[in-house]
C-alpha cells in the first residue's frame, strides 16, 4: 500500500515507484486522484495490472486535468447510493479502455462502505493475474 504524500503528483508517483522496486508482481489499485498515479507506472515490469476503484484513468499522454476538461458534464453524474451501482463517469471509463467495470452500491469512498466487496474485487483481479502469467 502506498501513503501517497498528496503534495504533488510528482512525490505521487516517486512514492510509488519507491514502492515498485523491492516487489514481485503487483497489481496497482488507485482510487479517485490516484487513479492518473497508478497510470504513470502502468507499464513497469513488475506490474501484472492496474485496477481503478471510483478513478479517474487517464489514457497514455493525456493528464488528469485534460481528462477532467475533456468530456461532457453528463459523464460526472452523481455517484452517491442508492441512485446508482455504477456511476456514469465509471461506466464512461470502462467502455473508454474496454474493460470490465464491477458495480456496488456506496459512496465514492466504496473501500470504506463496502470493504469486503472491495477487497473480494482485488483479490480476484490478483488471481487472475496469477493465472495469465503462468500461461
Amino acid at each position: 500500500m502506498v501513503g501517497n504524500p498528496n503534495t504533488w503528483p510528482e512525490d505521487d508517483i516517486a512514492a510509488t515507484r519507491r514502492l515498485l522496486q523491492p516487489q514481485g508482481p503487483v497489481i496497482l489499485v488507485g482510487h479517485s486522484y490516484g487513479g492518473a498515479i497508478i497510470s504513470v507506472d502502468g507499464n513497469a515490469g513488475n506490474v501484472a495490472g492496474l485496477m481503478y476503484i471510483g478513478a479517474f484513468p487517464p489514457e497514455k499522454g493525456e493528464s488528469l486535468g485534460g481528462l477532467l476538461s475533456k468530456y461532457p458534464l453528463e459523464i460526472w453524474g452523481s455517484c452517491r447510493p442508492p441512485k446508482t451501482t455504477r456511476c456514469p463517469r465509471q461506466r464512461f471509463f470502462a467502455k473508454r479502455a474496454n474493460r470490465k467495470a464491477t458495480g456496488r452500491k456506496g459512496s465514492h469512498a466504496i473501500f470504506i462502505s463496502q470493504p469486503k466487496a472491495v477487497a473480494d474485487v482485488i483479490e480476484a483481479a490478483a488471481k487472475g493475474s496469477a493465472k495469465k502469467s503462468q500461461r
